[in-house]
């Protein structure tokens, strides 16, 4: 086996308070009832599984990047082209997510806040909740959206709330988290994902690396952990019930979270979490051809390394 340390930083220790609607199952230590303790490591280190790469070798091609790691431990035991920039699509809303969690966790914001769609909110393209202008919405519901149904409006509002009122002033603030964390190979140029505008400005980039990175910092907010994993909500009141775009967690028991991502020229991208039974695992896909592919190559990995869970996952 292939064993090397990797200098980057991942995650600090950090002790949160869980919601009190949300139940975390696995074997993370639990000081007291509702508290869950992150593990502390500052290195992903490789520990290359040549079983793991040979189940999946004949689907390599159809991806451009791909990571798989144990969380507790910070093994890496497969990747292919892990460090190569790509486009990320709606993987951009990872950060928005947490620079939400970290203003939370300040009291700069709360999620009770009541944020009004403004005019350019309401005409964000793509995936959407269909904000219209005047129409007033919690950051938590904002937020939740933008996870879940990766609403670009939503996203959009929220990035503009929390960036007191600038869209450019949030996209620094991304730009300047990620320099913080190391993420050297990633830079934010909107706040949705959405690919570029001809002319006007680049599209979001970054690699299974820097994406694993900041992925572990959102994952201590035990907010995060209970949205990420939510089939289907209805974000109006009396509206219909919404799918998650996470078909990979919604069709296999053993997959949480944690963010999906897509279009044309960047791919169908995934970060998929399987945090219950002993070993927490994380799969990053980039670039994959099609949406079967990419969850296909996630199912297999984590199905590979967590057999003892395989009574519970489809």
């Amino acid at each position: 086996m292939l064993k090397s340390k990797l200098n980057i930083c991942i995650l600090m220790s950090v002790t949160f308070i869980t919601p009190k609607v949300f139940s975390f199952s696995g074997n993370l230590p639990v000081k007291e009832p509702g508290v869950v303790e992150i593990p502390t490591y500052t290195h992903l280190t490789k520990k290359i599984d040549p079983d793991c790469e040979r189940a999946v070798q004949s689907m390599e091609h159809s991806i451009k990047a791909g990571l798989a790691f144990d969380i507790t431990t910070g093994e890496i035991f497969w990747e292919y082209n892990s460090k190569k920039e790509c486009e990320i699509a709606s993987l951009t809303k990872i950060m928005v997510e947490l620079l939400a969690m970290e203003k939370l966790e300040a009291k700069a914001v709360n999620l009770e806040d009541m944020v009004a769609v403004t005019q350019e909110a309401s005409c964000i393209r793509g995936t959407r909740v269909c904000l219209k202008k005047g129409e007033i919405f919690p950051l938590e519901s904002l937020l939740r959206a933008a996870l879940v149904f990766s609403a670009n409006d939503a996203s959009h509002l929220a990035g503009y709330y929390i960036g007191g009122g600038s869209q450019e002033k949030f996209i620094n603030m991304m730009n300047k988290r990620a320099l913080e964390l190391g993420m050297s190979h990633t830079k934010y140029w909107n706040m949705t994902g959405l690919p570029p505008k001809k002319h006007k400005y680049e599209a979001n980039i970054s690699n299974c690396m820097d994406l694993a990175t900041v992925s572990l910092q959102l994952l201590k907010y035990p907010y995060i952990r209970e949205w990420m994993c939510t089939k289907s909500f209805s974000f109006r009141k009396d509206a219909k019930m919404k799918r998650s775009t996470n078909t990979l967690m919604r069709n296999c028991d053993i997959v949480d979270g944690l963010k999906t991502g897509f279009y044309p020229n960047a791919g169908w991208n995934i970060v998929a979490t399987s945090l219950c039974g002993d070993r927490k695992i994380m799969v990053i896909i980039l670039g994959s051809k099609s949406r079967k592919t990419r969850d296909d190559i996630a199912r297999k990995i984590i199905r590979y390394a967590k057999p003892s869970n395989l009574m519970a996952g489809k």
